[in-house]
């Protein structure tokens, strides 16, 4: 009989299960706490059924692919840095980037009157730009109400003026 009523606690997914389970006497511990664990692995499954905008799926591989890059332009930067270091003669874990500035300059010297086309080793955050954050929700749907006009924020900067 117990068994039954075993198998009845978790078919049900509802969070009443898990009071159920501890107020019944007649189950263990540790059948109560395979049950309670069977609860939440068929929840933790109707969540990920939930449906993702097309939008949102290309954000989030878009997302994923700059960070990944981000992280590997990071590796380099340090890389280059430590090396930077050792080649002066100095400690790779106390090195500035002002260390880095004039190492760079002692030991690349430029003729070059453009500071832009002089060599230099800049963290990849000055180098590219920060990446939007999502501007909609998880179903797709704009955080903005003016979110579908050319300038969304002109145009509310336009209605607040009028208001």
């Amino acid at each position: 009989m117990w068994c039954v009523r075993l198998r009845q606690v978790i078919n049900n997914t509802r969070f009443t299960t898990i009071k159920y389970i501890k107020s019944e006497r007649w189950l263990s511990s540790e059948s109560a706490t395979s049950a309670a664990a069977a609860v939440t692995t068929e929840q933790q499954q109707q969540q990920q059924h939930v449906k993702v905008s097309k939008a949102m799926k290309a954000y989030q591989e878009r997302a994923k692919a700059h960070e990944s890059f981000m992280f590997d332009e990071w590796s380099e930067y340090e890389i280059g840095k430590r090396h930077l270091a050792n080649i002066m003669g100095e400690d790779p874990q106390t090195f500035t980037q002002q260390d880095v500035n004039a190492s760079i300059q002692y030991l690349l010297p430029s003729g070059l009157f453009e500071p832009l086309a002089r060599p230099h080793l800049s963290p990849p955050t000055d180098v590219f730009a920060k990446r939007k954050e999502a501007e909609f929700d998880i179903a797709g749907r704009p955080h903005h109400t003016l979110f579908y006009t050319a300038l969304p924020t002109f145009y509310q900067v336009m209605h607040d003026v009028t208001v």
